[in-house]
This record gives C-alpha cells, structure tokens and sequence, in this order.
C-alpha cells in the first residue's frame, strides 16, 4: 500500500508529541511493527510519510517519518527504512 508523501514542514513538535505506536498497542519492536496485525494497523491510520533527515524536528537520518490520524488527531512517528518498507511498500 502507498502512501502519500508529505512537506517536511507538516512533521511539527507539536504533532509528534501527540501520539505514538503505543496508541496503537503495538509496541515498537520490528516484529511487531510488521507483524500482520501491526500492518494492518498502521496502514489503517497512516496519512503520510517524509525522509526524517529532511525534518526541521527529530531529524534522523536512515529513518522515515510517518504521520498517522487517530481519535481526531494527527501525530507521527519515526520508522526505520525495512519497517517503512515492510509495512507500506508490499506489492
């Protein structure tokens, strides 16, 4: 499944602060993260994604940021390059 890429600038403080993969019960191991479940999960709720290192906020590099929309809220979260992959570039 695709999702659509986002402007760096969308990935403020203040929405990573507004949740995390604990809103979803998934804890924040690669097994779980791309375990059926976790896939289905995160792909239900993602909205988005961008390079971290592109971010002005919690720049990492290796990693994407990923925005998500739950309970009327968006938030992201950093995933690593094989989670994003796993979880989101299924063909």
């Amino acid at each position: 499944m695709a999702i659509t890429y986002l402007s760096p600038e969308l990935f403020t403080w203040s929405r990573w602060r507004s949740g995390s993969l604990a809103d979803f019960d998934i804890p924040t191991k690669f097994e779980f993260i791309t375990s059926t479940i976790g896939k289905m999960i995160l792909r239900e709720h993602a909205v988005g994604w961008c390079k971290a290192d592109n971010l002005i906020c919690r720049p990492k590099p290796n990693e994407m940021a990923v925005m998500f929309f739950k309970d009327g809220y968006h938030f992201w979260t950093h995933l690593r390059y094989k989670e994003f992959e796993e979880v989101f570039n299924e063909t």
